[in-house]
Parts: structure tokens; sequence; C-alpha cells
């Protein structure tokens, strides 16, 4: 059986969190100002999700199978499940009203309670099959400074075609898609967590056959790290 990790992580802490949910209402409040600056040429980013919550809480793991609400925004840009099933955890999360694109940034605020001090940062690379933006519990304070730089990791739940009919970004605008389900299109490269090897060209796209039909390396690569995030403290209650 394939470990699926956000939903183990979050469902041993769930219990935790709801133990401590009292005693976090009387607890201090850190309110962090998260900036994302996408450094990709044309890569736009789904809305990103910011969580902020407890050490045992991880999002993803790499070499581990991604959780099913992980699959559905790296394949998609949907949040919806991911949210709940960190905020099922104890996590206070907050996602941005809109997408990222090449060379702008999102700007989002999260107040995290009681003993919620360490951030993930997480968010679709949507032209591409399953690629996301993930910054995986860190703690600011712990490492002494606010600034990272990260890459793109594959979620490894769809075959990289680069073809459109699999992609819900421009220029291919398959916004309807639904999750691909193995058996359809994937999983692929092992069915594990991996940084992404970018975009490459098919040899469709190089052939000039079908051209717009497929991804194009020349537009839609990039090089580590995808994105410059920076995490400030701007306010605490007591």
């Amino acid at each position: 059986m394939k470990t699926k990790t956000l939903g183990m992580a979050l469902a041993s802490t769930a219990a935790a969190a709801a133990l401590s949910l009292g005693l976090a209402s009387a607890a201090s409040a850190d309110t962090y100002k998260v900036t994302i600056r996408n450094l990709t040429l044309g890569q736009v980013f789904s809305p990103p999700v910011v969580a902020a919550h407890k050490g045992s809480v991880r999002a993803f793991a790499a070499g581990k199978t991604a959780s099913k609400p992980l699959e559905i925004m790296a394949e998609d840009g949907a949040t919806g499940d991911l949210v709940a099933a960190l905020e099922d955890a104890g996590a206070d999360v907050a996602v941005h009203d809109g997408p990222v694109p090449p060379g702008k940034k999102a700007v989002i605020t999260v107040e995290a309670s009681g003993n919620n001090s360490y951030i993930t940062v997480l968010g679709m690379l949507v032209t591409t099959n399953d690629a996301f933006l993930g910054l995986n519990a860190v703690d600011p304070a712990e490492r002494g400074r606010s600034v990272y730089r990260v890459v793109a990791y594959d979620a490894g739940t769809e075959v990289n075609t680069e073809a459109c009919e699999h992609i819900p970004g421009p220029p291919c605008g398959n916004g309807k898609k639904e999750a691909i389900t193995p058996g359809e299109n994937g999983p692929d490269e092992g069915g594990v967590i991996h940084v992404h090897s970018g975009v490459h060209s098919l040899p469709q796209v190089l052939q000039g056959k079908e051209r717009g039909a497929y991804l194009d390396a020349r537009q839609h690569d990039w090089r580590n790290p995808v994105a410059e995030i920076r995490i400030k403290r701007i306010g605490s209650s007591n």
C-alpha cells in the first residue's frame, strides 16, 4: 500500500490539534506577511496556499507518494481539498485571491494561532502536468532568516505528456480538466514526489508539428529555483 504523506501526517496530528483548541484560543498569535515572487519566464502560479501549522505537520515529502489533496492541487491548481486537510490538522490557512504571473508577486497575510509557528507555501505551475512549488514546514525564527528560494517539485501523479489536453494553464487553457487518475494519465516517475526536471519539448514541437498542442520549452521551461518567498512577522498578540 502506498503511503499518502499528507493524509498520514495530518491524521496523526488531528487528535492533538483538537485537544489543544481551547489552549490555542488563549495563547498568543503571530501575524505573518508572506511574499511569493514568480521567478520564471513563462509559468503562471495557481493561487498560492500559505499555512501556519505545528512542526509535526508535513504537506509533502520528497520520495513519498503525494496525498490526494496535493495531487489535485498539483494537477489542476484546485486548493479546496488541500485547505480542508490542513485546517483539519489545526493549521491556519490563507489563499491568494488570484494566480501569480511570471515576474509578479503575491502578498498573503496569515495569522498563526497557538504554536503554529511553521510555514508551508504551495502552488501549482499551471503550464505543466503536475509541477508545484513547495516551501515545506519552515520556522523563520528558528532559521534566523526569512528569504527562501524554492524549487519546483513533480508530484509524480501524472505522466509529463506536455500535451494541452492534460494541462490547465496557458497557452492550453484547459481549465475544466479534472485530476487525472491512475490508469488514465498517471502516475509516472515511480509515483513519488521529486524535484521536477522542467519542460523539454516533445518531438511534435521540435519538428514543428501540431504546434500549439504541446508545450514549448523555449517559453515554458525553467531552471530552479522558480520562486522567492519572503516571510515577515508583522504583528503579535498575547
